[in-house]
């Protein structure tokens, strides 16, 4: 399994578990270091957020505003609408990342609404972690108290990554025999170097996406390259952003904060407390 994927996260929205922890399927078995195997990885803490977007707005917000705004100009029923804190969450997905040497955890935190009756709202808010090593993948749901164990999500040793130059002569042989097909608009194109919370990146276009790929992990095997379309990454690669071309309609994601080489606590590989087994 390599490449840029969405992965369920169990009970939970589709989320990111980011290509650093799919492309590691498949590979090497664990302990058994690839030939100029990259040095062992700092730790990186990265903050992101998804949102379906229409018309500008995030599709979940605007329905609970308008249902509200209704629900004013209606007599003599019980109301309760959200907090204004929950309502500026609906629609969206927080992610947290954590990596360091061969552990990965990705926490994602979902928000969206519910009515309890006509105009009496609740705020309902899904929550879910993955802990990754190179045994294999706890997939947890924090909201339910649930764990599953999938032994065939796991973090192998990664190579350092070949010079861009390679990637680039790669694609256009791709792009070559796609156009000779008549699919020459599916390849995701470069478009510059730029960056994202703080940390370099490159941009990719296709004629249905843009992304920017973080381009400053190469000695770690982090690569800043685009597969077929800018959401099938080759190997380790990390998505800053990514957004509909042109910025219409669909999912986005951005990035508020990443470190590298910033300690943080590592318990957050531990697996929490009182699960029961999926």
């Amino acid at each position: 399994m390599t490449g840029f994927a969405r992965y369920p996260l169990p009970a939970g929205p589709a989320a990111l578990l980011l290509p650093l922890l799919l492309a590691a399927c498949g590979r090497q078995a664990a302990g058994q270091a690839a030939p100029g195997a990259a040095p062992e990885l700092p730790p990186i803490h990265v903050e992101q957020t998804e949102e379906l977007r229409r018309g500008g707005a995030v599709v979940d917000e605007k329905n609970y505003r308008l249902a509200w705004t209704h629900c004013q100009a209606i007599p003599n029923v019980p109301k309760k609408p959200l907090d204004e804190e929950d309502a500026r969450r609906l629609g969206r997905t927080y992610y947290q990342l954590w990596y360091a040497g061969q552990h990965l955890a990705v926490r994602s935190d979902h928000w969206t609404f519910k009515p309890d009756s006509l105009c009496r709202f609740s705020p309902v808010h899904q929550s879910d972690l993955a802990i990754v090593g190179t045994e294999g993948a706890q997939l947890i749901d924090l909201t339910a108290h649930t764990r599953h164990f999938d032994p065939n999500i796991r973090l192998q040793p990664r190579p350092a990554v070949a010079p861009a130059d390679d990637d680039e002569a790669l694609r256009a042989k791709v792009q070559a025999q796609l156009q000779q097909q008549g699919y020459g608009a599916a390849v995701a194109q470069p478009q510059g170097d730029a960056a994202e919370a703080g940390q370099p990146c490159r941009r990719f276009r296709d004629a249905t996406s843009e992304a920017c790929v973080w381009s400053g992990g190469d000695s770690w095997g982090f690569g800043a390259s685009a597969g077929i379309g800018v959401a099938s990454w080759a190997g380790y690669a990390l998505a800053l952003r990514m957004e509909p071309a042109g910025r219409g309609d669909g999912q986005y994601l951005t990035t508020q904060r990443m470190t590298v080489g910033q300690p943080f606590d590592r318990h957050v590989f531990d697996l929490p407390s009182g699960l029961a087994d999926k």
